[in-house]
């Protein structure tokens, strides 16, 4: 064989093995490719919710997740889950309020800070929110009283107050006149109203949470 011919035969094969190489390295960094876009995908999907509480809410990939959100507002007792890590739980506006290890309890009403770390204590992850299951408090009136005066009703906490509506009970039992306590002067003054008509009532309120009252229904005779 002529020297020429080989040198062509062994330049071709170099080629052939880095062309080999080359879909090689490439069919590398595709796989890689796939497996962080995958990983990704799985990161950032939410768990859906089951009954049992509220969802888990999913961030960015370096953010731990939990089912409670920043600022957010339950109006039932909720149990906090977690997707890893260990948590720690603070009841804010407390005497001595500091962070304790959560031990999985219901929280009830209150606001909370919710710390939860993850297993080398690198990522550190917070959430305040707030429990409320109150329903607003309604004074001078009480379910099934009867008054021979003028009753002045009086909400403890006015600032709080969504729906307030004192309604005018006909003699046959159907709804008659009704007042919007939120726009009447009188409220806005003193946050009272005073009821000086005779005639059966009812009043009907709840918190800008949604949180109802049972319906107040009193007699007044004047």
């Amino acid at each position: 064989m002529k020297k020429g011919t080989r040198m062509k035969e062994e330049h071709s094969s170099n080629k052939i093995k880095i062309f080999i190489l080359f879909v090689i390295i490439v069919a590398i960094i595709c796989a890689v490719i796939y497996v962080f876009i995958n990983k990704k995908e799985q990161e950032n999907v939410g768990y859906q919710d089951n009954g049992k509480g509220p969802t888990i809410s999913y961030y960015n990939e370096k953010d731990i997740r939990t089912n409670v959100e920043n600022g957010q507002v339950f109006t039932k007792y909720i149990k906090i889950v977690y997707d890893k890590g260990t948590a720690y739980i603070k009841k804010e506006n407390t005497k001595d309020s500091k962070f304790e290890a959560y031990d999985g309890a219901e929280l009830n009403d209150g606001t909370y800070t919710i710390r939860v770390d993850d297993e080398q204590a690198k990522v550190s992850s917070k959430r305040t929110f707030t429990i409320d299951t109150i329903p607003p408090t309604i004074k001078g009136i009480k379910n099934g009283g009867e008054y021979n005066s003028a009753k002045i009703i009086k909400f403890e906490d006015a600032s709080d107050v969504g729906v307030a509506r004192l309604t005018k009970i006909n003699d046959d039992g159907s709804e008659g006149e009704e007042i919007n306590l939120l726009n009447n002067d009188e409220f806005k003054r003193s946050n009272t109203y005073t009821v000086n008509k005779s005639g059966v009532y009812e009043l009907k309120a709840e918190d800008k949470n949604g949180n109802a009252i049972m319906p107040i229904r009193f007699k007044v005779t004047i």
